[in-house]
């Protein structure tokens, strides 16, 4: 069943690397702006990885991409009849290898994550509500949110109340962007495409960016001795989240803590450049190019191959 689904797989790693060059280009170009148009650049790396469409565009820079559709491929080694059998028996038995491979990453890291995320939830078993959603327990260090359909937040019980309004402020606005589905979608992508080397630095970039866009909600309406206050939180709490959560102290803290302090508000003119420079560059990188076609090619093409004597006449070539 999974067989004719990986090489449509293969070809959307290959075509996510030309994505993923376009978000990592604008993620730079955009550095000083507001974090959250950085999550809507990973967005186009996801759309790249979800969708097997492939819309053709006059504006494509997609170049070096095998021509033959996933699909087509994936039907040509799933279903060769008996005269091609014997000639494609070799790169089946090559594919399925690959595929079985595939399979196992995907499934380890399905599972392995999973039962680090009961093993957490089996330590915050005796954790203690604090109200509105928020718990306190003595077996963790960081607070963080746990939980997709229903977050709670969890404290550490030792933490400092001065601290409480900042930690508040940041695991609130993780729920209410939602991060908790973000994040579970990336890694369901990532355990998908494990074998793409790419997607394992993205993953880690996307993972900072969804901090720093969850830090500049947290302290948007904040002045600055807040924000001062917000930063020397972060380093005091600088230290591992549990795998699985969205925490306050995540790692980047020295990132976090300039973006925090320095973090300023584009005009309607810049917002509006942005966009339009992510949508030119969406168009470019989610499309393949125009197929050449066949109307434009001559009917005859060996009347274009007229060769010039040293006379500057021309004849036509001489049929073999």
């Amino acid at each position: 069943m999974l067989f004719p689904l990986f090489p449509v797989l293969l070809r959307l790693a290959l075509l996510s690397l030309w994505t993923a060059g376009a978000v990592l280009a604008l993620r730079w170009v955009l550095r000083r702006g507001p974090k959250g148009l950085r999550m809507l650049l990973w967005a186009l790396l996801a759309l790249r990885l979800l969708c097997p469409a492939e819309p053709a565009s006059p504006f494509s820079l997609v170049r070096g991409i095998p021509g033959l559709p996933g699909a087509a491929a994936g039907a040509a080694f799933s279903g060769a009849g008996a005269g091609g059998a014997g000639a494609a028996a070799p790169e089946k038995s090559l594919l399925r290898a690959a595929c079985g491979l595939w399979a196992l990453g995907a499934a380890g890291m399905a599972v392995g994550s999973g039962v680090r995320a009961l093993r957490l939830r089996r330590r915050l078993r005796a954790a203690a509500p604090a109200g509105d959603g928020v718990w306190e327990a003595d077996c963790i260090a960081v607070p963080f949110v746990l939980g997709t359909v229903a977050p709670k937040i969890y404290l550490p019980s030792g933490l400092d109340r001065a601290q409480y309004p900042f930690v508040l402020a940041h695991e609130r606005a993780h729920i209410a962007r939602r991060d908790q589905w973000w994040k579970l979608l990336a890694f369901a992508l990532l355990c998908v495409y494990w074998f793409a080397p790419h997607l394992w630095v993205c993953y880690h970039l996307f993972c900072g960016d969804m901090e720093l866009a969850c830090d500049e909600r947290a302290v948007r309406d904040m002045d600055l001795k807040q924000r001062k206050a917000y930063a020397l939180a972060l380093v005091s709490l600088s230290t591992r989240t549990p795998a699985g959560a969205l925490g306050f102290a995540a790692a980047g803290v020295d990132r976090r803590v300039h973006s925090v302090l320095q973090s300023r508000r584009w005009g309607p003119g810049k917002l509006l450049a942005a966009l339009l420079l992510s949508c030119c560059a969406a168009v470019s990188v989610l499309t393949v190019p125009l197929p050449l076609s066949a109307s434009a090619l001559p009917s005859r093409p060996w009347r274009i191959r007229i060769r010039a004597d040293r006379q500057g006449r021309c004849r036509p070539p001489q049929r073999s």
